[in-house]
């Protein structure tokens, strides 16, 4: 099954993966579609990570639809679950990388300690998630509950796009 300990692990490599990727491509490659779905030249933030995450998730959801497309047994099922897991990752891995400046004080760390906890951030969060996944899908979901987790995919989905081509003035989108 699609959702067996060894896919539930290279489900987990294959989001950190692309996430790193997404953290670095515009840099490498610049690219107007890199700078959107992954981070803008010098635009580091909270939000550009978690705009990130939410891309991720939502581009492996997709490689994994059309992968194992003969295995789902309820379509409709499968989406509702993947769109819930891509608006709920980003925010655990947010909340994985927080406790680590809880820990310390919310003193800024040493980069590369930082940078560690962040990558095992996403990682933790990406785990909890697919995890949280398999739990769901043997969950048969109301219409009203898939109603409601299809309007706050869009409510997400409408906020990343939205706030990446104009950040408001919170601090939570870094510096404008």
């Amino acid at each position: 099954m699609y959702n067996s300990a060894k896919s539930v692990f290279w489900k987990v490599v294959i989001i950190w993966m692309l996430f790193a990727f997404l953290h670095y491509a515009n840099d490498m490659m610049p690219n107007p579609i890199f700078a959107f779905i992954g981070e803008k030249e010098n635009a580091e933030s909270i939000f550009s990570h978690s705009k990130m995450n939410f891309w991720t998730y939502l581009i492996v959801t997709v490689a994994e639809f059309f992968i194992f497309r003969k295995k789902i047994l309820d379509v409709g099922q499968f989406w509702s679950t993947r769109l819930l897991s891509a608006v709920i990752y980003p925010w655990f891995a947010l909340t994985f990388w927080m406790t680590g400046s809880a820990l310390n004080g919310g003193a800024e760390p040493i980069r590369p300690i930082e940078l560690s906890f962040a990558l095992l951030s996403n990682v933790f969060g990406a785990y909890l998630t697919v995890r949280l996944e398999q739990i769901f899908d043997g969950v048969k979901f109301r219409n009203a509950t898939r109603w409601t987790i299809l309007v706050l995919f869009l409510m997400a989905l409408i906020q990343y796009i939205s706030f990446e081509l104009q950040a408001p003035w919170w601090n939570y989108f870094g510096s404008n």
